[in-house]
């Protein structure tokens, strides 16, 4: 998977695998997790979806993150946990923390009533301003 990944990502030179609590459990749910925070677009995008089932330690795992991954840095792997790749480890390390975190407040919100979700625009918009936070 990771090999996988590093190859047909070239701005992948770190990559952080884990079966952290809350995107696990969404990933067991096969639900991506949606804009509820606008963090998530620090993934790259307006959500962080769910790669489709497979085995791990497979071909189509790893294939199954690769798609899961196109215009992305991060995303859950049903049934089994997440990804996150980052151009250096700190970078791919903080992206699955915050993946875990974004995971943990949308479960939370959502045991309680219905999330509302940042709109497309917004995290375009969002997405613009991941690009020269920190510098």
């Amino acid at each position: 998977m990771h090999t996988m990944i590093y190859k047909n990502y070239p701005e992948a030179n770190a990559i952080v695998h884990c079966h952290s609590v809350y995107a696990t459990s969404l990933s067991i749910l096969r639900e991506e997790l949606p804009a509820s925070n606008y963090l998530v677009a620090s993934g790259g995008g307006n959500n962080v979806r769910c790669a489709e089932y497979q085995s791990f330690g497979t071909k189509e795992i790893g294939m199954a993150a690769v798609d899961a991954l196109v215009d992305r840095k991060a995303c859950l792997l049903a049934n089994h946990g997440q990804i996150a790749y980052g151009e250096n480890i700190e970078k791919a390390f903080s992206l699955a923390s915050t993946v875990e975190e974004c995971s943990m407040t949308y479960m939370i919100a959502r045991s309680v009533g219905k999330p509302f979700i940042l709109d497309d625009n917004e995290m375009k918009f969002m997405k613009e301003k991941f690009k020269s936070y920190g510098r």
